[in-house]
């Protein structure tokens, strides 16, 4: 019996006894038509359903087919850049310098360039850690991944083996805090390390060689401006002066190379002593008086306080520091004059050097104590430098526990600098 009909005629006879039913043979005839008549209706629709689903599914089909196509054609694309980017990383890593060994986050090596291989005599990359600790003994190599793996870099600058300098660096690898592993760099820096040694040994020669005939040159020059004969003749008197001033900064030049290589190579000896900072600037002010007079400039010295304390440290050296500062201010001034003032303020010393002079743009501030440092002021200025003056005043200041700085320099305005001396321990009642 069709479903729909049993289920009609229970609702309808359910509870009749069979003769009862006869007597309702139209109400039943009822039932069956308007039961086939629904039944009929539910069947179009559903056929319409389905007709309507399978349409849907097959445009989805369709739809999930194209989708599937571009996504197979750009992970295709994709394993092909990434085989490329691979390719290319593997071709710069065998052929780069340097020597590379890759730790995992386990203390396991992962990877070994050819570098290293060749350098180490690497042949199994499960013994490259061993191997390397091996050839540099004095190097702390698993202690150094160790550190690394906890996100510290560490580095060996120099570090010799079978005649060659190399350079180490232990560099944990992060993505997102998260240590991957660590990267040792193996580097050969023999053939710059000698070359950088044969330059040294080569200024440290030539100054000391040039040093003693300058200094003849000098004083013979320094006599001859004073002589008769000279003083009468304007031309050789002029000559004469190019000869004094050429050889003083020539020779002011071989002096700076030679403290710059005493300084780089640790052999400055400090000699402390009780130091009177007031004389020695007065001092120096009156040493380089000549060379204002000439240029027509003026150079005073303002004392800010009441008593300025001597101080425990190597006059010598401070002093270099104040002829370079002073001097420096003189080349750069061509209208005006150099200010030195001095106060004790705070617990420090504090001597400031301002000059009226042609001032520094911010490009040049940034590199102004860097070696060989002179920006584009002294081309104008037409006196001609190391470049080392500032830089090996940094560098004695910092060998004082002092400190020297640029405190502002405006174009065409002029340029101040200080020198600052803790007093602190250095203080002599």
């Amino acid at each position: 019996m069709h479903r729909t009909l049993e289920r009609q005629f229970k609702n309808a006879f359910g509870g009749m006894k069979p003769e009862e039913v006869s007597g309702n043979l139209a109400t039943l005839l009822k039932l069956i038509n308007n039961t086939y008549v629904h039944s009929d209706e539910e069947q179009v629709l559903t056929s319409h359903s389905l007709d309507l689903s399978s349409k849907e599914f097959s445009d989805l089909n369709k739809k999930l087919a194209s989708e599937k196509q571009l996504v197979e054609q750009k992970v295709e694309e994709r394993t092909r850049e990434l085989k490329y980017e691979k390719e290319k990383l593997n071709i710069i890593i065998k052929n780069m310098r340097s020597g590379a060994i890759l730790v995992n986050p386990a203390g396991i090596v992962t990877f070994v360039n050819t570098v290293a291989c060749t350098e180490l005599s690497i042949t199994h990359t499960e013994d490259s850690l061993n191997i390397l600790s091996n050839f540099f003994p004095s190097v702390p190599v698993f202690e150094f991944i160790k550190k690394a793996l906890e996100g510290e870099h560490m580095s060996v600058p120099e570090v010799e083996n079978g005649g060659k300098i190399f350079s180490l660096s232990f560099n944990p690898l992060k993505d997102e805090g998260q240590i991957l592993g660590v990267l040792i760099w193996i580097n050969d820096t023999t053939e710059r390390k000698l070359l950088d040694r044969d330059q040294k040994q080569f200024i440290a020669i030539a100054s000391h060689e040039m040093r003693t005939p300058l200094a003849i040159i000098r004083g013979n020059a320094e006599l001859m401006v004073d002589d008769e004969v000279v003083k009468h003749s304007e031309d050789l008197s002029k000559g004469v002066k190019s000869i004094l001033s050429g050889s003083v900064r020539l020779l002011n030049i071989v002096n700076d190379f030679i403290d710059l290589q005493k300084m780089e190579s640790g052999s400055v000896v400090l000699k402390p002593v009780s130091v009177d900072i007031l004389q020695v600037l007065k001092e120096t002010i009156a040493d380089l008086m000549n060379i204002t007079k000439e240029k027509n400039l003026y150079i005073n010295l303002v004392v800010l306080s009441d008593f300025i304390p001597s101080v425990y440290i190597d006059k010598e050296r401070v002093q270099q520091i104040f002829i370079n500062l002073i001097s420096n201010a003189i080349h750069y001034t061509d209208q005006g004059g150099i200010t030195v003032s001095v106060e004790n303020s705070d617990g420090v010393i504090r001597i400031l050097f301002r000059d009226t002079g042609l001032g520094m743009d911010i490009e040049d501030q940034k590199h102004l104590f860097a070696k060989f440092s002179t920006g584009k002021g002294f081309i104008k200025s037409r006196e001609y430098g190391s470049g080392m003056g500032l830089y090996i005043c940094k560098l004695l200041a910092t060998m004082m526990d002092c400190e020297v700085q640029l405190d502002k320099s405006n174009i065409g305005v002029g340029s101040q600098f200080s020198l600052t001396i803790p007093l602190d321990k250095k203080v002599i009642i």
